[in-house]
């Protein structure tokens, strides 16, 4: 299970180091702060979290006020704090999440609330599991799912406004109500399709009304009978295009707000208004040319939020205007230049609501502020805390090794804590400052390793130590000098590990210590001349492990040993010749660890022989068989560290086991699996259900359970609000393990929609369960 309230980062973490109680973490991140998911409130003056908001598991893409203080929010989740919650929810004003449930069986882009009905676009095809294409109205106070069924017929609907009696309707679509309407349309709240048709040549993104006039952004270039490249303005009688034209002529609008004489445009484009302007700008509502108003970001800007003289941005960028901002900014809107609000989003905000004390911001982060943390950061593994430990280097770090109080580190740096270090440096292990001890190699380090009271380091260097040593080095860890040991590599080393009488070395190269060898040998501490040991990859090793009685290697090859191992292999310490042992991942696999007869490894694969492991998986350490515990990242995984009950990942996720936790996580080391129930351990009499494999799926997964004697048993899947969508067994089953097929389809035949199911068990003593995930 993953640990919710441990720290995450808001960049990737390339390697860990587990001493004591204490988790060194290093890569590519500026902040370390607490998990929010990805919803948040924020003061509007301050900037600071407001603690207690529920926590999302995914991503939200709009959010509106529900008129008493608290949030309608919707996007991409199946979960709001404890509550399942499929892609719509209800936060009340004291941030608990509200019995109002209406749920969709897909991802909701767009909310809209007016007159107690709460208007709702997206990419789903039912509601409540009432049939309703892509748009639907639901009552605002109950959650019942209206009547009011325009049936869209397209991708999705990415945006809604309420005029009067009114619903504009943007998106990515090609009929409402059985007729031809591309890309944007008019509903009356009646449910009646209205004649405005204003014809988008392409997608529209977002919509503003003021008065008379509605504001469209998006991609197209004609729209309202006339030529308007990504931005126009529209009438509400008649659906075309007035003369105001401020021209984008390349990327698109996704983000508008009118205030008086200025329209404010975000998105992704150089130019508007005929004007220069970076992915933000204001506009005049009179003649379409930018104002003065500069305000440029780095990057894409996804939501505007306007109130009084403050306007708030929101997207993916680093910097807006000359100012260090992440994802979050406020603007003056009289100068242009941002406010001191900074709550610093560590990924993507796609939706800011509210006004006056506090906002509401959703998006694809994990944590808003956190602690400045560059590149290093320490975290006390068993509270979760973060540590005072701060060495501040000033890019990224790939290598870390602890030796009593100094925690030796290596990447690409040139100052560490403020002192100049390149490449690498020992620090403190607890203050964090930066010792007297400096190779200063002239090229990357990306691996270090300790034994006999010698520092080696290895990477893409040629001289480090104060001596030519091309890709790996010996350094006295009291002068930092390079001893004359000397095995010359051909090409970076990338992984080092420690064994009995040798260091052993993985990487690029294809010759070192004097012989060849293709990316794996087998060194010798006193002369650094290669052994006899001879392994053989067909490609580059990443990661290097041992149990004692074998070495374990991770990597990019498809051959080791002289067998065809496919990225994860064990390898005799003796001989060199591949094991029985092959695990069979599908993609790369950067870290390896073993922890007694478990083999913990990560990488970029997708499945560990024919089971699905999402970049992440446990593997025996004398069969090569993936076990049950599965907890499955949705970005690459660089570094394991197992401790005593925990295993720590760090790597470029942002999510891990369904839950949002970006860089780093903490993770049960008992069997669990993809939101695996506890309850799905064997009953009183033995019965199992086992874990679905695969598990994300596409198309169809193989549910497995086990009798120890002839029982009477129903095997179910229902949806998260608990219907019955498919029975997969009924009637007595004899002793024995039994395994049926759900191929993702309801009863009726009908494919079931992307989402979260479950699979119940039932026998005469027990239920079980087990969470599944249809990702078509």
């Amino acid at each position: 299970m993953v640990r919710s309230d441990f720290p995450v980062t808001d960049g990737t973490v390339y390697a860990t180091a587990l001493s004591g109680n204490t988790l060194y973490m290093a890569g590519a991140f500026t902040r370390v702060g607490m998990g929010l998911g990805s919803a948040a409130a924020v003061d509007s003056g301050m900037g600071s979290v407001l603690p207690g908001f529920p926590k999302f598991d995914g991503p939200v893409y709009d959010i509106v006020p529900d008129g008493a203080g608290g949030w309608y929010v919707g996007g991409e989740f199946t979960k709001a704090g404890n509550a399942w919650r499929s892609n719509l929810a209800r936060v009340h004003a004291n941030f608990t999440v509200a019995s109002w449930n209406p749920g969709a069986n897909a991802p909701v882009r767009a909310l809209a609330l007016s007159g107690g009905v709460l208007y709702v676009g997206g990419d789903f095809s039912t509601v409540s599991n009432l049939s309703r294409s892509r748009l639907a109205a639901i009552d605002a106070s109950t959650g019942a799912v209206t009547t009011w069924n325009p049936d869209v017929l397209g991708t999705s609907v990415l945006d809604l406004a309420v005029s009067g009696s009114t619903v504009f309707v943007a998106g990515d679509f090609t009929h409402v109500g059985g007729q031809s309407r591309s890309c944007i349309a008019a509903v009356t709240t009646a449910g009646a399709l209205a004649t405005w048709n204003p014809s988008a040549s392409t997608v529209v993104n977002v919509l503003a009304v003021n008065g008379s006039t509605v504001y469209a952004g998006g991609l197209f270039s004609t729209i309202g009978g006339q030529t308007r490249r990504r931005i126009a303005a529209l009438n509400v009688s008649d659906g075309l295009a007035t003369g105001w034209n401020p021209n984008v002529t390349s990327g698109q609008v996704l983000a508008l707000a009118v205030s008086g004489s200025a329209v404010y445009a975000g998105g992704v484009f150089t130019s508007i208004g005929g004007q220069t302007r970076q992915n933000l700008a204001a506009v005049n509502a009179s003649d379409g040319l930018a104002t003065g108003w500069t305000a440029n970001t780095n990057g894409t800007v996804r939501a505007i939020r306007l109130d009084g003289t403050k306007l708030y941005v929101g997207g993916e960028f680093t910097m807006v205007g000359w100012e260090d901002r992440r994802n979050l900014a406020a603007l003056d809107t009289g100068t242009g230049f941002t406010t001191t609000w900074d709550p610093r989003a560590n990924h993507t905000v796609h939706t800011i609501a509210g006004s006056g004390a506090s906002l509401c911001v959703g998006g694809g982060f994990t944590t808003l502020g956190g602690q400045i943390r560059n590149r290093l950061a320490a975290v006390d593994a068993v509270t979760g805390a973060l540590l005072p430990w701060n060495p501040d280097s000033d890019s990224e770090v790939f290598a870390l090794a602890v030796s009593g109080g100094t925690v030796y580190v290596g990447g690409y740096f040139a100052t560490i804590g403020g002192q100049i270090r390149n490449y690498i440096a020992a620090v403190d292990a607890v203050t964090g400052a930066p010792t007297a001890w400096n190779p200063n190699s002239d090229g990357q380090v990306l691996a270090l390793a300790i034994a006999d009271g010698v520092v080696y380091a290895g990477g893409g260097f040629s001289s480090i130590g104060g001596a030519a040593r091309n890709s790996l080095a010996a350094l006295d860890p009291a002068t930092a000098l390079a001893t004359a040991w000397n095995p010359n590599a051909n090409d970076w080393v990338m992984t080092l590990l420690p064994g009995s009488g040798v260091l052993y070395a993985g990487g690029w190269f294809t010759t070192i210590g004097g012989q060849p060898r293709a990316h794996l040998a087998a060194l010798s501490p006193a002369t650094g001349s290669a052994t006899g040991w001879n392994p053989g990859a067909s490609a580059r090793v990443e990661a290097l492990a041992s149990n004692g009685s074998v070495i374990f290697a991770a990597g990019a090859f498809t051959s080791a040993g002289g067998q065809p191992r496919n990225r994860l292999a064990a390898l005799d310490p003796a001989t060199g010749a591949a094991t029985s042992w092959n695990p069979n991942a599908d993609g790369i696999a950067y870290a390896i660890a073993v922890n007694g007869s478990t083999v913990y490894v990560g990488g970029s694969f997708s499945a560990i022989g024919m089971l699905s492991r999402s970049r992440v998986a446990a593997i025996d350490a004398a069969s090569g068989a993936a076990s049950t515990w599965n907890p499955g990242a949705d970005g690459s995984v660089y570094t394991v560290a197992p401790g005593a009950t925990k295993v720590f990942l760090g790597g470029g996720f942002l999510e891990v086991g369904g839950m949002p936790q970006s860089g780093i996580a903490s993770i049960s080391s008992v069997v669990t699996g993809i939101g695996d129930f506890e309850d799905a351990a064997p009953d009183a009499a033995g019965s199992v259900l086992g874990p679905a494999a695969p598990n994300p799926f596409g198309f169809s997964t193989s549910i497995r359970f086990s009798l120890v004697r002839e029982e009477t048993v129903t095997l179910r899947v229902f949806d998260v609000h608990g219907r019955e969508v498919q029975e997969l067994a009924s009637g007595r089953y004899p002793a024995g393990t039994h395994a049926f097929r759900w191929n993702g389809m309801n009863r009726d035949g009908a494919a079931a929609a992307s989402g979260v199911y479950f699979c119940e068990l039932k026998t005469s003593t027990v239920s079980l369960k087990r969470k599944l995930v249809l990702a078509r």
